[in-house]
């Protein structure tokens, strides 16, 4: 709430100025002066409220007092000037927009209200900014009945908010680091001859800027900066000055003055991205210890794994282990693994190193799965002290030239079918036949069993997950028998189905010995790939289109898993009704396999 009073007691004059404006705002009220009446002391304005009015456009309850209220009175808006330099022509001249007319007597409307018989008065009146006034006041001023009586003048300062202009004051951030931000502001619309003071703030403190302290950062925009009010700034924050949870405004006032409601250009918040507050505030983390292994072969007599190890940091150097998939829980002082080795502090270059790690064929088996381990130097290897964990990928290459040796005494290089003998033996698919001497044979002319067969080929295309059925699919194996999971496999997958025995029943007959035709019967079927139509001419002498297992013959020889018995004139036979060899059986085997690859 503001109180003004007027600035002296003023005697008549005339003016000869006359308006038809405000005598349209008196209305019905033109009535004469009452004469003889007191003239009024002092008259005083209050305006409620009056503290951060709204630029766009206040209502305000204005309260006068010490009025002579016979003598009527207009209530407006202007710019403000002093009260010695007002009279009836400065008024007239733009300011009569929105005006009222005080009286005795008067039936309050929008344009009118009424004096008490002790001269006060008690209105209420619209208010904004006078356009191009740096200050706008309340005015109130003797009616066109007296423009020369001075004893009626008064006025009441209007306080308006700070003029914000965001389209004048753009802020952005043009650089993040971890030593702090770059503030960029585009300036518009900057008026006197000072120039402009940029700062940044944190946001609601405005009314806080003093001499000694102008913000976080701060800047004088020169008068030499600007074009037609134009001008960039530029400001720099330290990241010591800065705080993510809090907000930031960029304010810009007038040079060599202090920020108020005459002074102040504009404020505008300042947006500061996640991404930018991340590069200013970094988030520290310890890089995680890393470990990966790649397997080599080395002289067909071992594996060689070589780890790399990252972002290790320990004084005692590391540990790494090679270990069967999945037994890292059975890792101790005495079990270090299939082959370990320890890698010394002084191995290490910025944290990283690599080692090869030996594993000895013979603790090796192709058909599992490995790992290689890391853990802390001169510690038991528990999950506190773990670096990490890798899975060990073997290529079958590899496989191949580590375990390219076979076993059997009775297999040499150079003998038919030692190749594929070999592949048997490589791929876990044979372990061969132990000999009373400790020694392993394949014994490749031994006509090969049904039984034999059936695990042959579980071993290569089964699931290891299968798991046999309580009752068996065929009369003549048992559970208890030997291979009875990877016959009911042969059954389950319809790779056999068995051979009709008398009362209904079906027997595997697993110790029979397996005829080629049979073998080829398998083969067709343990195949998934899409098949040819059987040829109309048989590829095979002793063959017809209308012979027991045709189609499946034609295809092995279309797919070159058989090229037959040749015969010393003519055709080759197949010779469907022969026993097979166990050498025969690992040839077609290894065929099939290198045909599916």
């Amino acid at each position: 709430m503001t109180a003004y009073t007027s600035w002296r007691r003023r005697s008549a004059s005339v003016l000869a100025t006359t308006t038809a404006v405000l005598l349209a705002v008196s209305g019905a009220l033109m009535a004469p002066a009452i004469a003889n009446a007191d003239e009024p002391i002092a008259p005083t304005l209050t305006v409620e409220p009056n503290v951060d009015l709204n630029r766009e456009g206040a209502t305000v309850t204005i309260t006068g007092t010490g009025y002579n209220p016979n003598q009527p009175i207009y209530v407006t808006t202007c710019a403000d000037t002093a009260l010695e330099n007002l009279n009836f022509a400065y008024i007239n001249n733009g300011c009569t927009t929105g005006a009222k007319q005080i009286a005795l007597g008067a039936t309050p409307s929008p344009r009118a209200d009424a004096f008490q018989a002790d001269g006060s008065f008690v209105t209420t009146l619209p208010v904004s900014p006078k356009a191009g006034a740096e200050v706008t006041s309340v005015f109130t001023i003797a009616n066109h009945t007296a423009m020369t009586d001075r004893t009626q003048d008064a006025k009441a300062v209007l306080n308006f908010a700070p003029e914000v202009v965001p389209s004048g004051v753009s802020p952005s951030v043009t650089a993040a680091a971890t030593t702090g931000l770059t503030v960029t502001t585009q300036l518009t619309g900057v008026t006197g001859t000072n120039g402009a003071y940029v700062a940044v703030i944190e946001a609601g403190t405005s009314g806080e800027i003093d001499q000694e302290h102008m913000g976080i950062g701060f800047q004088w925009v020169k008068p030499t900066d600007l074009t037609n009010g134009a001008g960039v700034s530029v400001i720099t924050i330290d990241a010591a000055d800065l705080d993510r949870t809090k907000s930031y405004e960029v304010l810009v006032w007038k040079g060599h003055s202090m920020p108020d409601t005459e002074t102040t250009l504009g404020l505008a918040a300042l947006a500061v991205s996640g991404a930018q507050w991340d590069a200013v505030f970094p988030t520290v983390v310890d890089p995680k210890p890393e470990l990966t292994a790649t397997a080599t072969a080395k002289l067909a007599s071992s594996l060689v794994v070589q780890a790399q190890l990252k972002n290790i940091d320990s004084p005692t150097g590391a540990y790494v282990s090679i270990i069967e998939a999945g037994t890292a829980a059975e890792l101790s002082r005495t079990n270090q693994g299939l082959g370990a080795v320890w890698v010394q502090p002084g191995q290490f270059d910025n944290g990283s190193a690599t080692v090869e790690v030996v594993v000895p064929k013979k603790a090796l088996d192709r058909t599992k799965q490995y790992e290689a381990v890391s853990w802390k130097g001169h510690t038991n290897p528990e999950l506190e002290s773990l670096y990490g964990i890798a899975e060990l990928t073997i290529p079958a290459a590899t496989w191949d030239a580590v375990m390219q040796e076979t076993p059997f005494t009775d297999v040499k290089k150079g003998q038919d079918f030692y190749t594929e003998i070999s592949w048997m033996f490589n791929n876990g698919i044979t372990t061969g036949v132990a000999q009373s001497d400790g020694t392993v044979k394949y014994e490749p002319k031994w006509k090969i069993s049904r039984e034999a067969v059936a695990a042959f080929m579980y071993r290569q295309y089964g699931d290891p997950k299968f798991k046999a059925p309580s009752t068996s699919p065929f009369a003549d194996v048992q559970k208890s028998d030997p291979f009875y999971k990877e016959i009911a496999w042969m059954a389950a997958e319809g790779i056999s189905t068995g051979v009709n025995a008398p009362g209904g029943k079906v027997n595997f007959q697993p110790k029979a010995k397996i005829t080629r035709e049979a073998m080829a019967a398998f083969m067709y079927r343990v195949d998934d790939s899409a098949k040819p139509a059987a040829p109309k001419v048989s590829p095979f002498a002793d063959m017809t289109p209308n012979s027991k297992f045709y189609k499946e013959i034609a295809w092995m020889h279309s797919t070159g898993l058989s090229t037959g018995v040749k015969q010393t004139t003519g055709k080759a036979k197949y010779e469907p009704k022969w026993q097979i060899s166990r050498e025969a059986t690992a040839a077609f085997l290894a065929r099939h396999d290198a045909m599916a690859k």
